[in-house]
């Protein structure tokens, strides 16, 4: 199913959280119900969920519904309004259970929720947030797209408010990494394999991570990249990540196809069960083609303001980024092509030009009051207060809609207590074989592992015996060699001897023949002076007579 064509509907009810809010100081403090998921294993959403109890004006508290079973006292004190946070999937029963749901929807005050992975279960979704009553949303799209996913009669009293999917975070300001000079990697990045229904437009996050590793071989570059779920990091890990390295690959957030009702996704699973081992390209011609582009969502993602926070440099795809992140100034762009492959290599390898790249952009925007989760929270405590004056609910009727709820809440959690008792001790008797099997399992892999030690055990015996031997023929052959050197060395001595006793004699002999021509060159130039002073005297004594 594609969006719904409909005339053009209030404006007022799709809003700019940041633009289209009045902020406004929160003069009667309301009782905030916050249901999220604080246990979750990523940082952003920690940090997500601590930034309402660190800076709303409201009195927040946070209930994990996934692990707190609703009684009589667990919702104490009973809340002025409830806020359900991305992090809680409310058409999922692990998440929300039925017995939470009932107390939402009996609730009588201000009903809010924080969503993002909009792309799917749209018309499920849609109905779960008009079954609890839901008031208003604070989506992650564009305000272009928020017409376009939640328009129709069903939400038709909502409001809907665009904003990102992550703020600046306070302790964003308390890292303190290395200078780009001293990090041991060039290149780091984590992407995901997602699943093909959602659109050419997720690809980009596996792309951009091939597309550099190929480079990094070419080039020399220390890389550590991957799109596997497995090698995902979370916790400090990923902050020490980051900052283990010079750079870090992105993409713009979001998706190029949204599934209204499951039907897309569905035909991508027919598919591959009727083609096992299809690639992304072929389930894009046969399925989803038609269905690319029905919606473009784009955004900024929340692990490149910790990129930002940490200064490592972002070599990323060309995007709006929501208009925050500037190419060149702010990140490296890095074209689909390849084509500016040299030009991004050459950077990587820069370390000043990194270090003064990550510093502008630090400057640029870590303390921009936009982007920090205290203006959003401040943002979100104005649209819950705007909720509470809209209402024209009595206190009397409140006061008792919220025990209602909290009863009917209740009386659901018993006939779900009565089930769960009945699956607590079918989980039992599954726990005992699955323990069983287990301990088949572990001491099956002990006798192999027992066989495999005696094996390893063997082999290295051999492997020993082999080395010794081969060490021992090793040294026969080095002594033998150094005997035959000796004996060699010997031989070319005595030659050497012999030839420099000849080289003497021979110049002895050309010394003593030397010699003796040279006293039979002295004796004839003696003669031939005596006759030239004698022929001398002769013609003297003539030219005297005459």
């Amino acid at each position: 199913m594609e969006p719904i064509a409909l005339p053009p509907t209030t404006p007022s009810r799709f809003l700019d959280l940041a633009a289209d809010v009045a902020r406004e100081p929160v003069t009667a403090p309301l009782t905030v119900l916050l249901l999220a998921d604080d246990a979750h294993v990523a940082n952003v959403v920690q940090d997500h969920i601590s930034a309402f109890e660190l800076h709303s004006g409201h009195r927040v508290y946070v209930v994990n519904p996934i692990r707190a079973k609703l009684a009589p006292g667990t919702v104490d004190p009973l809340p002025d309004a409830i806020l359900i946070h991305y992090s809680i999937f409310i058409l999922g029963e692990y998440y929300l259970p039925e017995a939470w749901r009932t107390f939402v929807r009996h609730f009588p005050g201000p009903k809010a929720q924080i969503i993002q992975d909009e792309y799917r279960h749209i018309n499920a979704m849609k109905g779960r947030m008009a079954e609890l009553g839901i008031e208003a949303v604070f989506s992650s799209l564009e305000v272009a797209n928020l017409e376009k996913v939640y328009g129709g009669e069903s939400l038709g009293r909502t409001k809907f408010f665009s904003c990102l999917p992550g703020y600046i975070a306070d302790n964003f300001k308390a890292f303190d990494p290395l200078p780009i000079a001293d990090r041991p990697l060039d290149v780091i990045y984590r992407g995901r394999e997602l699943p093909f229904h959602n659109g050419r437009g997720v690809r980009e996050k596996i792309d951009i991570g091939e597309q550099m590793l190929a480079l990094g071989k070419t080039h020399g570059l220390r890389v550590d990249i991957s799109s596997k779920e497995e090698r995902r990091i979370y916790g400090r890990g990923w902050n020490d990540f980051l900052m283990s390295a010079r750079t870090t690959l992105g993409v713009e957030g979001g998706v190029s196809i949204f599934d209204f009702d499951d039907e897309i996704e569905k035909a991508c699973r027919f598919y591959g069960e009727a083609h096992p081992g299809a690639e992304f390209e072929e389930v894009w011609q046969a399925v989803l083609e038609p269905h690319e582009g029905n919606i473009i969502h784009r955004t900024i993602t929340p692990k490149l303001f910790e990129a930002v926070a940490t200064k490592t440099a972002l070599v990323l795809y060309p995007g709006r980024y929501r208009g925050i992140l500037e190419p060149d100034r702010h990140y490296i762009p890095f074209a689909r092509d390849g084509s500016n492959a040299p030009d991004v290599i050459a950077k990587i390898k820069d370390a000043v030009f990194l270090q003064e790249l990550v510093d502008r952009t630090y400057v640029d925007l870590i303390d921009r009051d936009d982007l920090s989760a205290r203006f959003y929270v401040r943002q979100v405590d104005a649209v819950l207060d705007q909720l509470q004056k809209g209402s024209r609910r009595a206190p009397e009727v409140i006061s008792h809609g919220r025990a209602a709820a909290l009863q009917a809440g209740v009386a659901v959690q018993i006939a779900v207590d009565e089930v769960a008792l009945q699956m607590a001790a079918e989980q039992v008797a599954a726990q005992e074989r699955i323990l069983r099997e287990h301990a088949e399992f572990v001491q099956k892999q002990l006798d192999e592992m027992r066989v495999a030690a005696e094996a390893a055990a063997r082999e290295q015996a051999r492997v020993e015996a082999e080395h010794a031997e081969f060490v021992r023929v090793q040294k026969e052959q080095m002594r033998l060699a150094a005997e035959e050197g000796a004996r060699e060395q010997a031989r070319l001595e005595r030659e050497h001897a012999e030839f420099v006793h000849g080289q003497r004699e021979q110049m002895r002999l050309a010394a003593e023949d030397a010699a003796r021509q040279q006293a039979r060159l002295e004796s004839e130039h003696a003669e031939f002076v005596r006759k030239q002073q004698q022929q001398m005297k002769l013609v003297a004594e003539e030219s005297a007579r005459e």
